[in-house]
């Protein structure tokens, strides 16, 4: 689950300062606090889904925070209070006109475990090469 919207050039949280049009952001995880009354929603938003399946950059990021009480009569689950999330988010003058992005993401994964592990290892074999 996501949300697609615009993320405009004149956005404070937009350090790139162009339009970006169907940006996909993602809630990061529901925090409850119940020490402050409040829950804390970091939303994270990429260039596209293929971007945030492939541990491209962020280009947004930025942490919401919900009384208690909207969460108020919501299971403690994750589907739930994810779901919770992103009807509070979607009051937010941010995303009052984005989209659900509800579909399971299909698309090309080429940033895999034996890439990752290919790049430590090329990492590791240039820090070796410096401190000789």
């Amino acid at each position: 689950m996501g949300l697609h919207n615009d993320l405009l050039a004149v956005d404070k949280n937009n350090s790139y300062r162009e339009d970006i049009k169907n940006v996909y952001f993602k809630i990061e995880g529901v925090f409850i606090d119940t020490n402050k009354n409040r829950v804390r929603i970091p939303v994270r938003g990429y260039l596209s889904e293929y971007a945030r399946h492939n541990q491209g950059l962020g280009i947004f990021k930025r942490v919401f925070y919900a009384p208690i009480d909207y969460f108020k009569n919501v299971k403690c689950t994750t589907d739930d209070l994810t779901k919770r999330a992103y009807k509070f988010i979607k009051t937010m003058p941010e995303f009052e006109n984005s989209k659900n992005a509800t579909a399971k993401y299909k698309g090309k994964i080429d940033i895999t475990t034996k890439v990752v592990e290919q790049h430590d290892e090329e990492l590791k074999s240039i820090i070796k090469k410096f401190q000789n």
